[in-house]
């Protein structure tokens, strides 16, 4: 008459559901890590910028920019780089449709990197200058 199982099939279904994807996307996260150069120059960046901010002592509305100019940089880098892959792997001859296609995605990354550079000189260039 009543179920008294605590939890339901659906519920168990689901979670195990959001566990497996969850685990497809940290799978994505070490594809992208090994992806290549961008990504190390990613990386690298990331640190510079994070040290310069502890250096700094940034306050943390400008700790929430700096993040957000990371992950949305880096974001942009992950969706340019499965784009690429797949561009290739439908059409691994040269196209220019095709070239087309990969020019607009790394020049959407490039306006965000510049983006995040004019937001880094905004946060970080007072630090700068009252060094001076």
């Amino acid at each position: 008459m009543y179920n008294l199982k605590p939890y339901s099939n659906s519920m168990i279904n689901f979670v195990k559901g959001r566990w497996r994807s969850f685990l497809y996307a940290v799978n994505g996260i070490k594809l992208f890590f090994s992806a290549g150069t961008n990504m190390y120059i990613n990386f690298a960046a990331v640190v510079v910028v994070t040290g310069t901010g502890l250096y700094f002592n940034i306050t943390p509305t400008e700790w929430c920019l700096v993040v957000l100019c990371f992950a949305m940089v880096i974001a942009a880098e992950g969706f340019n780089t499965a784009l690429e892959q797949l561009a290739d792997l439908l059409h691994p001859e040269q196209h220019p449709a095709v070239g087309r296609l990969k020019d607009l995605a790394a020049g959407s990354v490039l306006l965000l990197t510049i983006a995040s550079a004019i937001v880094a000189v905004f946060i970080f260039g007072k630090y700068i200058a009252a060094m001076f």
